[in-house]
């Protein structure tokens, strides 16, 4: 996922030598596939955002798990360079996929609309808002099928991928 997004992000201009923000990074693997000094992560809320503005700020899978996405996407608009980019990914209402119902852990749904809006009252002027498609080990979503089914752990051994 983290190379294909990056060779999307080209068309806006990424280069390794463009200052970016991975927030909301987990373990990081974007900015080390994009293997560059400039690329910074922020794993939210751990620790503390890196400072200084930058041309990209990438939030991959986040915006859904913000108790405040607000008061956030405001802070990050604040945080891009004149000409900046915001590129984000969420599960959203307008799609199939019914992994996006996993409360407490995703405490937004959003539609095409929620985030135009969103992106409007924060100050950004929305470029694209596309379909897609992350891949995922099967495993993955067998074991959210079954958390979420509340199967027990002797059963949940016995089923895999």
């Amino acid at each position: 996922n983290a190379e294909k997004n990056i060779i999307y992000l080209n068309k806006y201009g990424l280069s390794r030598q463009s200052s970016l923000l991975d927030f909301g990074c987990g373990k990081n693997l974007f900015v080390k596939q994009g293997n560059s000094s400039k690329w910074l992560g922020y794993d939210f809320p751990n620790g503390s955002i890196p400072g200084g503005k930058f041309d990209f700020i990438t939030l991959w899978g986040v915006l859904e798990h913000l108790a405040d996405p607000m008061s956030v996407m405001a802070d990050l608009y604040d945080r891009l360079n004149d000409g900046g980019k915001i590129v984000m990914t969420t599960v959203g209402i307008d799609t199939g996929i019914p992994y996006r119902y996993r409360f407490p852990i995703h405490l937004f749904w959003w539609s095409n609309k929620s985030i135009e809006n969103l992106l409007d009252k924060t100050g950004f002027k929305k470029l694209e808002i596309s379909d897609y498609i992350m891949l995922q080990h099967p495993q993955f979503y067998l074991d959210r099928v079954l958390d979420r089914g509340k199967v027990p752990d002797e059963i949940k051994k016995i089923i895999h991928i």
